[in-house]
């Protein structure tokens, strides 16, 4: 089943539209302007970031007579918009089904992915990336062989963190660009 078709066949209940807007701003729906929908997940993933809890992957926002509903999974963004009348039980089905779509999707990882994470550490933090890195991955649940996209993402949230103290924010920003790069 492809995505679009997903996306049709998964309709929420007092549904309006339904979209996924990739990493690369590609957004499918089968309603709405592409336009509005991507500028609103960039919104979506701004607030996200400035929030800032990794665990944190459903928004949803209510206005007038409309809800508009968001899951942000490996730089990617679901969503859908229902009227006043949507409920939680039909959208997190209309998720699953969105998800298990995309799961189907390779996730792109390079299998020498922690070594290049180690190197870009030592390149931003230098004596401190050892220390800043073994803490991070424990925090974020990496395994180490075999990690998933969610498990890099929350990874590189701590480090950026982490670095912000140790190199300032400027420098810790740049560090967590080239971090994201590899996903």
């Amino acid at each position: 089943m492809s995505l679009n078709d997903a996306l049709l066949a998964a309709k929420p209940s007092d549904y309006k539209l339904a979209f996924q807007v990739d990493e690369n701003g590609v957004c499918q729906t089968d309603k709405g302007d592409k336009t509005s929908i991507v500028q609103s997940t960039e919104l979506i993933q701004q607030i996200h970031q400035v929030v800032s809890i990794p665990s944190l992957t459903n928004i949803v926002i209510a206005a007038d007579n409309n809800i508009f509903w968001a899951k942000l999974v490996n730089n990617k963004t679901v969503g859908a918009v229902t009227g006043p009348n949507g409920d939680n039980a039909s959208i997190e089905k209309f998720f699953s089904s969105i998800m298990t779509v995309s799961a189907g999707q390779p996730a792109g990882l390079s299998p020498d992915v922690m070594p290049k994470i180690h190197k870009i550490a030592a390149e931003y933090l230098s004596d401190f990336a050892e220390t800043a890195l073994m803490v991070q991955v424990k925090q974020a649940g990496v395994n180490e062989a075999g990690p998933t996209p969610e498990q890099l993402q929350k990874l590189f949230s701590g480090l950026e963190k982490a670095a912000m103290m140790i190199v300032g924010p400027s420098q810790a920003k740049e560090m967590g660009e080239k971090l994201k790069k590899l996903i």
